[in-house]
């Protein structure tokens, strides 16, 4: 076919198109919910899973840890002789990098430079950091080995971000003094537009001279390792030379390699490629839909179809003008869809939960063009080739015999699109099971007791600044102050500080050891949670004291070393005993052994799915720090309490950063955000297909009864009821649904397996979500089916005798 041809036949199918609007608008508002649906998730899946990393053979780096290979735990964070005995000894990669987020998690680095103080998201690495990455500063230089070694000058690299909005752009900054953390750094150069890892960064620094003191504590596992595998070595080579390294000094430990890119995707992936599947089953129905109205469209053009084909038209002819209308509907749905995709993503990405990674790289550009557009043009096609093969070839004697009209539509006359409809009843109920499995996870997860109360409750990160608060008793001296100030203000009913708070995605982990225990290398087979709290902490949060007693002021620092544990510890660390007098130390704070005086009850520690682990408390007074979190829980509306103790905090120190305010509510909602944003988008997406497969339903029945109007007058004139009208129309579209729901819950069966990592207390094949989608699905068809029923009854049997 030519290129004349081709423009012709477009510029006949406008025509056509044009000649039924109302075909037209239902066609493409249908194709482009589809593609929009698609087109949005697609941007998504695009940015966060499939676009490289920006970095150079991304597919080159990986993640590094450590692996206690005999307590089977996959991963931990690097010790810093680990790390610098790999450093040297390794042969699979071409270089590794160690990365201590320490200050990035605990509040930053305090910039004092002359304007406003604030604080920074940092991150010390090794000198090689930028090069493993293949990334190169935006001015000035990078780290040197020289800059990265005990007592060498500070130097530190500025994010983009901030190196705009601090500095203008000024590129003489680069030389300059600025102060962090009360020590001087100089300014060496500007990383480029964009680059934040790890993620939020805003400044780097270079690591050895920051941990001087932990260079030989092979148990300080706090770093994260980053490396580049050599061309001709594959992960589980670079693996198994790390571990034997790691075996040389410490038998029973090794590595754990990751890529990158599959470490910053995180669990998202499978997830994501779901929800990317069930769209496109939502954007097939809106083809099986547009399909159908094409076919009864067809029946209608069956006299002028045939015309042209006595008048010499091919079929292939024929075929290819009617494709092109399908094509024309699925461009212009496309183009909508663009529009709404780009509409839609906005809320899509307030949606998602918080974490998501790359989220700030979604968004409409070239490759989601592209893709809208072959979507469009494959929509068009799937859409179109069906109607326009079973219309290309007519048979003339029937088309031009009127008698031809009078009796059309049966199940057996319409297979294909029967078919069609039975396809989409199927895959509804697939999505309508699959998002109803989603939601009751979702609602088992929210009827969970996260073991604390948390109405009314407001936090605050709070992190002293070193230089102003050196000493462990400055700190608590400091704390205490601030928490009289707090509890002295009108409508606060309890005031307390936590090092370690649930929920807060903060983790300290410690191994721990038992009063007569012999040591065991790896530091004790019991791992805890350790959290340093304040005497009020347990009534401020509403955790309940089920044995003994909480901390009180006789708990302080010349006081006798005490702990609380929660029941978890109590039950593992002591089974069938009381803990209560027992002795336990953990590796946090002072090495001395604690008498438990407390135990408390269980409090989910990193999420609501996750179960409560042993916690071992310690008073504050016997273990100050310079990071806590300020938690009230207070009377008054959240508004007024918050300004409020903000307020006091300025009062107690007005150069004091406040980080992280949240409400305990807030943060029990960011634990859910996760299952919620799947449950809400597969329970929109199932929304979708199944009233566009009632839509698909209601438009075959309707039609049906359209072109049997000769046939239901005939046989109103010759006696039939109403009843038995609606019932002959009713059982044609339940045979089309129980064929589609059956089809359906045997594919869900299996189908839905794909979900079981994402439920939670929920079985894939929960026969109760089952049978509630079937059984809705089936009453929405009923009526979808009913309605078409009943206005055939209308048929005027003399109208119809007389045509």
């Amino acid at each position: 076919m030519s290129i004349g041809d081709s423009l012709r036949d477009i510029r006949l199918a406008i025509r056509q198109i044009k000649k039924r609007p109302g075909f037209a608008l239902g066609s493409v508002l249908i194709l482009t919910l589809g593609i929009g649906a698609t087109t949005a998730v697609f941007s998504i899946v695009s940015a966060v899973l499939l676009r490289p990393l920006p970095f150079e053979n991304p597919d080159r780096l990986v993640v590094v840890w450590e692996s206690n290979l005999e307590e089977g735990q996959a991963r931990s964070r690097i010790s810093p002789p680990t790390f610098l005995e790999w450093r040297e000894q390794q042969e699979s990669l071409a270089g590794i990098t160690a990365i201590s987020e320490g200050s990035h998690v605990e509040g930053g680095s305090a910039l004092a430079d002359g304007s406003e103080p604030r604080r920074l998201n940092s991150a010390a690495v090794s000198a090689n950091f930028f090069s493993i990455l293949g990334v190169r500063v935006e001015i000035g230089r990078s780290f040197l080995p020289e800059d990265d070694r005990v007592g060498a000058a500070r130097t530190v690299i500025l994010g983009h971000a901030v190196w705009r909005q601090r500095y203008g752009a000024d590129p003489s900054v680069v030389g300059r003094t600025l102060t962090l953390d009360n020590e001087p750094y100089e300014v060496i150069g500007v990383a480029p537009q964009g680059f934040d890892y790890p993620s939020e960064t805003e400044v780097w620094t270079t690591l050895l001279p920051q941990i001087p003191g932990a260079l030989d504590i092979r148990g300080a596992r706090f770093l994260s390792g980053l490396g580049r595998l050599l061309p001709d070595v594959s992960l589980a080579q670079a693996e198994t030379d790390l571990s034997t390294i790691s075996g040389r000094q410490v038998e029973g430990w090794g590595a754990r390699l990751v890529p990158l890119h599959e470490h910053i995707a995180g669990d998202v992936r499978p997830a994501f490629l779901i929800l990317l599947a069930a769209v496109v089953f939502v954007l097939l129905i809106a083809c099986a839909n547009v399909a159908n109205l094409l076919l009864a469209r067809s029946t209608g053009r069956y006299g002028e179809l045939a015309i042209r084909t006595a008048l010499g038209a091919s079929r292939l002819r024929i075929m290819g003008h009617l494709i092109w209308e399908a094509l024309v509907l699925a461009i212009a749905g496309g183009v909508l869809g663009l529009l709404l995709a780009a509409w839609g993503l906005d809320l899509l990405i307030a949606m998602s939960p918080q974490d998501l990674p790359r989220s700030d790289e979604i968004g409409i550009n070239g490759t989601v063009l592209v893709f809208a557009f072959v979507v469009s043009l494959l929509t068009g096609l799937v859409s179109g080739i069906a109607p326009s093969f079973r219309s290309s070839k007519p048979e003339l004697t029937s088309a031009f015999n009127e008698a031809g009209r009078a009796v059309t539509g049966g199940i057996g006359r319409n297979r294909l699109r029967s078919g069609l409809v039975v396809m989409e009843v199927a895959v509804s109920l697939v999505l309508l099971i699959g998002a109803g499995l989603m939601v009751k996870s979702f609602m088992t997860i929210l009827r969970i007791d996260p073991g604390f109360q948390p109405a009314s409750v407001m936090t605050f990160d709070l992190a002293l600044p070193s230089y102003r608060y050196p000493e462990p008793q400055h700190q608590a001296a400091f704390f205490e102050a601030l928490l009289e100030r707090v509890e002295a203000l009108p409508g606060v009913r309890t005031a307390a500080l936590t090092r370690n708070l649930p929920l807060s995605g903060r983790s300290m982990r410690s191994p721990v050891r038992l009063e007569g225990e012999s040591p065991p290398e790896s530091g004790g087979q019991l791992r805890t949670q350790v959290a340093t709290v304040s005497p009020q902490y347990f009534r401020a949060m509403g955790i309940q004291v089920t044995q003994g007693r909480a901390f009180t002021d006789r708990d302080g620092p010349d006081g006798a070393p005490v702990a609380i544990v929660n029941e978890s510890f109590a039950r593992q660390a002591f089974p069938g005993q009381d803990a209560i007098g027992k002795n336990a130390r953990t590796f946090f704070g002072q090495p001395v052994m604690r008498e438990i005086v407390g135990v408390v009850s269980d409090v989910r520690h990193s999420a609501l799915t996750a179960d409560a682990p042993p916690t071992f408390y310690t008073p504050l007074a016997q273990g100050a720090s310079p990071f806590f979190t300020l938690v009230v829980r207070a009377e008054e509306p959240q508004a007024a309490a918050l300004a409020a103790v903000r307020t006091a905090i300025r009062d107690a120190d007005p150069d004091l950063p406040i980080d992280a305010v949240a409400s305990l509510d807030e943060l029990l909602s960011r634990s859910t955000a996760e299952p919620r944003f799947y449950a809400t988008m597969l329970g929109a997406f199932a929304g979708m297909a199944l009233l566009l497969a009632i839509v698909g339903l209601y438009a075959v029945m309707a039609n049906s009864v359209a072109q049997r109007r000769r046939e239901i007058g005939i046989r109103m004139a010759v006696g039939a009821q109403v009843g038995n009208v609606v019932r002959l129309v009713v059982s044609q579209g339940l045979v089309l649904t129980t064929i589609g729901l059956a089809v359906g819950l045997a594919a869900a069966f299996g189908v839905t397996r794909v979900l079981a990592k994402l439920l939670f207390g929920v079985s894939a094949t929960d026969a109760g979500i089952f049978a509630v989608s079937a059984l809705l699905l089936g009453a929405v068809a009923l009526l979808a089916t009913y309605i078409p029923a009943r206005s055939a009854t209308r048929v005027d049997p003399l109208l119809v005798l007389r045509d």
